[in-house]
């Protein structure tokens, strides 16, 4: 199957990559053709997240693209902890929010909003035509 197809059949369709963690793929976007053929994305970071966090921690998550590690974060801290997703991409912002709603997580805070080391104003550079990870 070309990945042109596998696009078109797969986006939009539901993913859950971890028990009860789902995602809301959109098969053309790199990170998310990883996490569906690897069930995961970055697996150095991921175990990072995996062996540091646990029940009552806090992570706070710069640049949450579509939520993978907000999702496993919020997973591992429990309901006693908390995830902080901070992402000013408007359709990665989307996504995430449908992640975590589909996820079914109530430990996740989500600010629209940009983060830098300036106090000035920043432009954010979105291709309507390109997938989610290529913006900046």
């Amino acid at each position: 199957m070309s990945r042109r197809t596998l696009s078109r059949v797969l986006d939009g369709a539901w993913y859950e990559f971890r028990p009860g963690l789902w995602i809301r793929l959109n098969a053309r976007d790199l990170v998310q053709q990883t996490i569906l053929l690897e069930s995961m994305w970055d697996p150095a970071l991921t175990d990072l997240v995996e062996t540091t966090l646990g029940p009552g921690d806090a992570l706070i998550n710069v640049g949450a693209h579509v939520g993978y590690f907000t999702l496993l974060a919020s997973q591992r801290v429990r309901p006693a902890g908390s995830v902080l997703s901070i992402e000013r991409n408007p359709f990665a912002l989307k996504q995430l929010r449908q992640n975590v709603e589909h996820s079914r997580l109530r430990n996740v805070r989500i600010e629209d909003i940009a983060c830098r080391d300036e106090h000035d104003v920043a432009r954010l550079h979105l291709m309507f035509w390109a997938p989610v990870s290529r913006n900046s």
